[in-house]
Formats: C-alpha cells, structure tokens, sequence
C-alpha cells in the first residue's frame, strides 16, 4: 500500500471471521482448522491490543446468513446439519423471528442462519495494529517505495530492493 498502512486493500475488507464456508466444505479438518484459527484471532488481537494499546475491534457477535429462496433456504438448512455435526451452535431463524428483530429486512426473506461462533473484525483496524506491533520491534515502512525484488538466504527472505533506495535488510 502506497500511499499509507490500511489504505489499500488490507484495509477495506468486510472483516467477517467465517468457519463454514458453504455447500463445498464437507471435511472435518476444514472446520478444525477454522475453530483454531478464530482462537488464533482472538488471542492474537488482544496481545495486539495489550501491547500496541490499539483496539482491532475484534467482535464476537456472531454471522448471519439469510435465504431469500427456497435453494437457499436449503443449502443453508443443510450447512446447518453439517455445522452441527462439527459442533457448531447454529440456529435457524424464520421470518417472522427475523423480521421481529429487524423490522427494516426484507419481506422476501425466508429466513437465515445465525452462527454464533463466527466472528467479525475491523480490517482497517487490525492491519494497523499489526503495523504498530511491527513498527515496536524495529519495522521500517517505507511508504510509496515500489518493491523490485527479494533477496533470499536459503528459504527465508533477508532483504527487500526497493527502487527508491536500493536494498533494505529485513
């Protein structure tokens, strides 16, 4: 990102902390590896917020997901087994709960998917707390630089070519 930390890509993304991924996930070590990696989030966004005192706004308020069709309806219904048997707690909601809650929704809905134990996070936020933790431990940022190359010992990277300045070490 050229022009500052978060202001590109890294910074715009909806921040939705997803185990079930759909009607193509059906393998146990994919929600394994999902349940381990909201832990991951977790601890890691609050190490980040005890050492940069920046809050990533990690929230774990749980995801929704809405049927607007009967094929919706039932792919969800059917994630919803599949999230079970993994021991997930998901729930369905119908319309009339939904529309109770949130009266502003569509009449079209026919339900949803409620999965509490997916999370969101502010995108923007947490990159600039990685960025900060980084820049605690030494990081340089040289922003607006164009990186040109990676200089290499053995597997690990040892150095960025920067058109700007030549070769940084890392």
């Amino acid at each position: 990102e050229r022009d500052r930390i978060a202001a590109g890509a890294s910074g715009v993304g909806a921040g939705i902390l997803s185990i079930i991924e759909g009607r193509n996930q059906r393998h146990h070590a994919l929600f394994a590896l999902g349940r381990a990696s909201l832990k991951l989030m977790s601890d890691t966004t609050q190490a980040l917020r005890e050492e940069t005192g920046y809050d990533p706004e990690y929230v774990p308020v749980g995801l929704l997901r809405v049927a607007f069709t009967e094929e919706e309806e039932r792919d969800l219904r059917d994630l919803q087994t599949l999230a079970q048997l993994e021991g997930m707690e998901v729930d369905w909601l119908n319309q009339e709960d939904l529309l109770m809650t949130e009266p502003a929704l569509s009449s079209e809905i026919r339900g949803a998917l409620y999965s509490v134990g997916e999370h969101q996070i502010r995108a923007v936020r947490l990159t600039s707390a990685f960025a900060r933790a980084a820049a605690n431990r030494g990081a340089d940022y040289r922003l607006g630089a164009t990186a040109t190359g990676l200089s290499y010992m053995g597997d690990r990277v040892t150095g960025v070519s920067l058109s700007e300045i030549g070769r940084a070490h890392v």
